[in-house]
C-alpha cells in the first residue's frame, strides 16, 4: 500500500490514528493526529512519525506502578505481534477546562500492507447523555394529565362570558371571571414547572 494511498485512508478516519511496524515505530499518522498534539502542546518529535509508540507509553508511567500506559504498550505490542487481532483500553486524559476520555484501539493489520503490523485509534468519548429523574418523567405526565382538563374548563368559561355577556346577571359573570383567573394561574404554574430547570440531574465526568 502506498504511503499517498494510506494517507488518505487515515485522513478520513474521524479518530486520532497512527500506522505502526512490528516493534512500535510510528510510519504514519493523520491530521487529527497532530492536531491534537499541536492543540495540547505536544511535540511531534516525542510523539510523531519515527518515535516508538511503544516506549513513549511506558516512559508515561516510569517505576512500579506501571498504570494504564504500560497496559496500553502491552496491549498493542500483543497485536503488533499477533497475539491478539486487537485491543481496547479506555483512558482519562483531562483538558484545563474540561474533563476528557479517550478509547484506544490497536487493531491487527493483515500481511501484504508493507512494514505496518497495526493500527492505533484514539477516540474522544462524549460524555453519556443523563437521564432524567423517574421523579421528573412522572412530573411532566401529571402535569400535562392536569393541563388537558383545565384547557377544556378555560374554553368552556370563555364561552359562556362571551355567550352570556348581555345576559348574565353581574354575579355570575363575577364568578366566571373567578374561575378563568384561577384557571389560567393553574396553567401558568404548570408551563413554568415544565420548563423549570432539572437542578437534580447532574452530568457525572468520569
Amino acid at each position: 500500500m502506498s504511503s499517498e494511498f494510506s494517507s488518505v485512508i487515515l485522513d478520513a478516519l474521524p479518530y486520532q490514528a497512527a500506522l505502526l511496524d512490528s516493534t512500535g515505530q510510528i510510519l504514519q499518522v493523520n491530521e487529527r493526529w497532530v492536531a491534537f498534539c499541536h492543540a495540547n502542546g505536544g511535540n511531534a518529535a516525542v510523539s510523531g512519525v519515527g518515535v516508538n509508540y511503544l516506549q513513549v507509553c511506558r516512559a508515561a508511567c516510569p517505576g512500579e506502578d506501571h498504570g494504564l500506559p504500560h497496559a496500553a504498550a502491552d496491549g498493542i505490542e500483543a497485536v503488533l505481534a499477533g497475539r491478539t487481532t486487537e485491543f481496547e483500553l479506555e483512558y482519562l486524559c483531562d483538558a484545563p477546562s474540561q474533563h476528557r476520555r479517550f478509547r484506544l484501539r490497536a487493531i491487527g493489520l493483515a500481511p501484504g500492507l508493507g512494514t505496518a503490523r497495526g493500527l492505533v485509534l484514539h477516540e474522544h468519548l462524549q460524555p453519556p447523555v443523563p437521564r432524567e429523574p423517574a421523579a421528573h418523567r412522572d412530573g411532566m405526565r401529571i402535569a400535562h394529565a392536569l393541563r388537558s382538563p383545565l384547557t377544556t374548563v378555560l374554553g368552556l368559561t370563555e364561552l359562556a362570558l362571551f355567550d352570556g355577556r348581555h345576559l348574565l346577571p353581574p354575579e355570575q359573570r363575577l364568578r366566571l371571571q373567578r374561575i378563568q383567573s384561577a384557571g389560567e394561574s393553574m396553567v401558568a404554574l404548570l408551563d413554568g414547572l415544565a420548563a423549570q430547570p432539572r437542578s437534580d440531574m447532574e452530568v457525572s465526568h468520569a
